[in-house]
Formats: C-alpha cells, sequence, structure tokens
C-alpha cells in the first residue's frame, strides 16, 4: 500500500513498513531523482517554489510544513493522492471528503498532534 503522508513526517515508512508518496527528509541519493522528489512535495504542498518552506533551521522548516499540509483544501489532498495512486491518505486533522471519494479508518489523537487516516476510494 502507498500512503500520502503529511510531508515533515519522519518515521512513518519505517514505522509502519509502508511506502509514502514523499516526505521533506527522505532527499533521494541520485541526482537524477532529485527532480521527482521536488516535483511530489511541490505537488502534495501546492506550491511552486519549494525554498518558500524554509525556516532559520531545520525545524522551522518542518513547522512550517506541517502548518502548510495542514491548512491543504481536502480537495487538494485528495488529488494528489489520486495523482500518485495512493492508497491511504493520513491528515492532521479531520476532514470532509464524501464517503465516496475516501472512506476514515481511524484516529490518533493527543496533544497538540492528531493523525487521521482515510482509504482513498476509486475514481
Amino acid at each position: 500500500a502507498l500512503f500520502l503522508v503529511p510531508p515533515q513526517e519522519q518515521s512513518f515508512r519505517l514505522h509502519a513498513g509502508r511506502a509514502i508518496v514523499v516526505n521533506f527528509k527522505g532527499v533521494p541519493q541520485l541526482n537524477a531523482e532529485l527532480t521527482e522528489w521536488r516535483d511530489r512535495l511541490q505537488t502534495v504542498m501546492n506550491i511552486t517554489d519549494l525554498p518558500a518552506l524554509a525556516g532559520g533551521n531545520l525545524y522551522q522548516t518542518l513547522d512550517n510544513i506541517a502548518a502548510g499540509y495542514r491548512a491543504l483544501p481536502p480537495g487538494h489532498l485528495l488529488n494528489a493522492a489520486h495523482q500518485f495512486n495512493a492508497d491511504y491518505l493520513i491528515t492532521q486533522k479531520a476532514m470532509e471528503f464524501g464517503t465516496d471519494r475516501a472512506t476514515f479508518i481511524h484516529a490518533e489523537t493527543g496533544g497538540d498532534d492528531g493523525y487521521y487516516l482515510y482509504k482513498v476510494n476509486s475514481k
């Protein structure tokens, strides 16, 4: 299964043993793969200028990414999930997609962070 996760997330694929669309720290090792990583990140975050996410340090950059992802509308996230053929979508807040478009599966809430898992339904 392929997951669209919040791009500031750093350990989902290691803990879950699942593939992800993209995350900020998963920068490819090969030059030829950098363009794909950048394009995926920009598509998911709905931006055209990746450096716009930069903060003064790594933690500020991750906070900027988290805030930007949290602010994305449900329709954009669902479209990005479809574009990359993701099976599941993780958001940081509960969202309404319409039951025919995505099915709520599970929530982990507590403290400042919440994670909501949706099964992406076929187009």
